[in-house]
């Protein structure tokens, strides 16, 4: 390679140094792969009238040496003709659409003629078979990027990305003309040879002949111009996703255009709010002369697509200097006079000057000197109407109707009036311990702001403040501590208008802490059994805020406490006793008292176990009814029995003929009650004629329990 050429080619990269973060593909991944990227190629395709083109890349700098050693094996499926899939045999055959694998050129003789007309094939050249590809710029190193080989990989993929006969030479690309209109095409890319050591994933892409769409125009595009100098911008996330490069064009009589951008413009990463944008910069020969910009984009497959919109205007010269206020002097009964200094040699660049105020230095500022601007001579202006408080600025408006303001400065009319009181205070505190305070707005001109002071007592003479300094809003939150005994927070505001006069303070506030501190404990003082009920005895909670105390019971046999006694306070304050009657005998139960105050806070007792005294002996059967049916032969009993609790198992029959005690004769179980009277019917038919037979029952529960037995009844069969 001739030295003209290399020096060429060394200054053509180093121009191209700030180009670094482009695009492999469009929709692929930028082709600046590192170490920890996957080894793979990356393929995108066109459809075109007469045939499909393909572009592929490797992503990473070791998938692309193998590549570039063993060439490239490209292979077709024809999945679909029509509408119609084809049978898996068919679609499954392979036709390979490289006789020899795809390799980039290997010789002088082959760059050569195409280095002498094509820049990027230089370029290329220089990355595949330069003895050297280290990129200096004014000398240093560039820290970007990693190394010789990864620049060589970078702007080799870079240079095939601008140019379709480099993408050729580098043996990433592929004109398939022998398709067939309608149908549709699985693309597989891979190595000619695989690699022990290194995997390298195969790259596919899927397409159909009648895919064929035009290129849009980019779009969004807009200039902003200043001083000698316009940005260009355009719309990145779609435009980006069909051409590789840009080329933005500028015309000075809005008909014949010119390119700007002698290297192909990729885009650099923007700031944040502009990430959806492309931005280029382009210096303008004068100011105030009409410029026409417009942009186009080249893909991949070497094709430029349609220009944009035109987008158009001019440069606007630097802003003048600042108008600077010298001086507000009171004029008796005329107002306010403000003087102001502005260079005279300015005078050309503005259309006059507008006098803004407002009450503070922050604004908003209100122009005051009516809807004719001052004379751009003059350089003085009387404020008729002054307010208390007043903060001037003097604005020159340019001749592009750019406004230039002063610093704003203050001026005073004198007052010994303090404003009057706030009124209408009110609050909350939320749950956080956050309290928001607020009153009525004061409506004196001069109003300045307000200071909040606060107290945990109402009768404290000295109020903290808690202000840090005057508010201008007419409330204000503050924290307050939560875990304390006093309910109450007071507070009190003060208005102070711009010369310090204070106003007395404002009525008293009171704001309610939520509360967070649950009532104190009831306590159980004895529990006492009897046969009848289980007798509780306590002492209520001491909390002067508790509304409503509940009893609860539970027996070890169910999971949820049920409430058996409500008192509400203050009605039932005095209560502090229950006998608990409905208690069944022989179960052990848990007591426990659940205090609730008024912001639904709850405390519980301690439990307390209980249970009544069980001696065995239950209700005994009564009102027996005997009943002598002979056509049947039987002696029919029947009785109603009203269980003293759910344990009741049987029932068991006592019975003797003539003169003899009474005994166990038969049982009949709890399972043949007639009906839910618990009416209960025995029918005994051992029987002979002429006898007389008495008649006893007793109840018996599962516990052992039982009752007595019931009085006699009598038959003679």
């Amino acid at each position: 390679m001739n030295q003209r050429l290399t020096k060429r080619i060394t200054l053509f990269i180093n121009s191209l140094t700030l180009l670094i973060l482009v695009s492999i593909l469009p929709n692929q991944t930028n082709a600046q792969p590192t170490i920890e990227e996957k080894n793979a190629i990356s393929i995108t395709a066109r459809a075109f009238d007469q045939s499909i083109k393909l572009r592929w890349a490797p992503t990473s700098m070791a998938a692309w040496k193998i590549a570039n050693e063993e060439g490239y094996i490209l292979e077709r499926y024809t999945v679909r003709r029509g509408k119609e899939i084809l049978a898996l045999a068919e679609r499954s055959k392979a036709k390979v659409l490289t006789s020899t694998p795809l390799k980039p050129w290997e010789t002088q003789e082959q760059w050569k003629p195409l280095m002498e007309k094509d820049d990027y094939a230089a370029i290329a050249a220089q990355a595949l078979y330069g003895k050297s590809f280290n990129l200096t710029q004014g000398g240093q190193s560039l820290q970007e990027l990693k190394d010789e080989s990864q620049n060589r990989h970078s702007f080799g993929l870079f240079a095939a990305d601008q140019s379709v006969e480099v993408a050729k030479a580098l043996g990433l690309f592929f004109d398939d003309k022998t398709v067939v209109k309608g149908e549709y095409y699985l693309y597989k890319i891979f190595p000619a040879k695989a690699m022990s050591n290194i995997q390298v994933d195969t790259g596919y892409v899927y397409l159909g002949t009648d895919e064929v769409y035009d290129l849009p125009k980019p779009t969004e595009v807009t200039t902003s111009f200043s001083d000698k100098v316009v940005f260009i911008s355009w719309e990145k996330n779609i435009s980006s996703k069909f051409y590789s490069s840009f080329i933005v064009e500028r015309s000075e009589d809005g008909k014949e255009f010119e390119e700007i951008n002698a290297l192909p413009f990729v885009g650099m990463d923007t700031k944040a709010s502009q990430k959806n944008k492309m931005v280029m910069m382009d210096s303008l020969n004068a100011n105030d002369r009409d410029y026409t910009y417009r942009v186009k984009g080249k893909t991949i497959f070497g094709e430029v697509g349609p220009a944009s919109l035109p987008s158009t205007g001019q440069g606007v010269n630097a802003k003048v200097d600042a108008p600077n206020i010298e001086s507000i002097l009171n004029q008796n009964n005329l107002g306010l006079g403000i003087s102001w200094k502005f260079e005279k040699a300015n005078e050309t660049e503005i259309v006059g000057f507008q006098l803004a105020r407002s009450n503070n230095d922050q604004g908003p500022f209100e122009v005051i000197s009516g809807t004719n601007n001052i004379d751009k001579t003059l350089r003085y202006i009387i404020d008729e109407a002054p307010l208390p408080v007043n903060y001037y600025r003097i604005i020159a408006i340019d001749k592009y109707g750019r406004n230039v303001s002063s610093f704003a400065a203050l001026a005073q009319l004198d007052d010994t009036t303090p404003p009057a009181p706030p009124v209408n205070l009110r609050g909350t505190i939320m749950e956080d311990g956050e309290m928001i305070v607020t009153w009525s707005s004061n409506t004196e001109a001069d109003l300045m702001g307000y200071r909040v002071y606060m107290a945990n007592r109402k009768d404290r003479e000295e109020y903290v403040q808690i202000t840090s300094k005057p508010i201008q809003q007419n409330f204000f939150s503050h924290i307050v501590p939560m875990n304390t005994l006093s309910e109450e927070v007071f507070f009190k505001v003060r208005a102070i208008d711009y010369r310090q006069n204070k106003s007395d303070f404002s009525e008293i506030g009171t704001v309610t802490r939520p509360d967070s501190i649950p009532p104190a404990a009831p306590v159980f003082s004895s529990a006492r059994a009897s046969k009848k009920a289980v007798n509780l005895i306590w002492e209520n909670s001491a909390s002067s805020d508790v509304v409503q105390m509940v009893l609860e019971r539970k027996s070890k046999k169910e999971e949820d406490w049920t409430s058996i006694k409500e008192m509400i306070y203050p009605d039932d304050m005095t209560f502090k006793s229950y006998q608990d009657t409905s208690a069944e005998r022989g179960t052990l139960y848990e007591y426990r008292l659940k205090a609730i105050d008024d912001a639904d806070l709850i405390t519980y007792s301690r439990t307390i176990s209980a249970s009544k005294i069980d001696n065995g002996i239950r209700r005994p059967v009564e009102k027996i009814n005997a009943a002598i049916n002979r056509r049947q032969k039987m002696v029919a009993l029947q009785w109603e029995y009203q269980p003293d609790g759910n344990d009741l198992t049987h029932f068991v029959i006592y019975r003797a003929a003539k003169d003899e005690r009474p005994r166990k004769y038969d049982s009949i179980k709890k399972t043949k009650a007639l009906n839910a009277a618990q009416s209960w019917v025995y029918e005994d038919k051992s029987l002979q004629m002429d006898t007389s037979y008495k008649y006893q029952i007793r109840a018996v529960y599962k516990n052992g329990a039982q009752s007595p037995l019931s009085e006699l009844v009598s038959v003679v069969y």
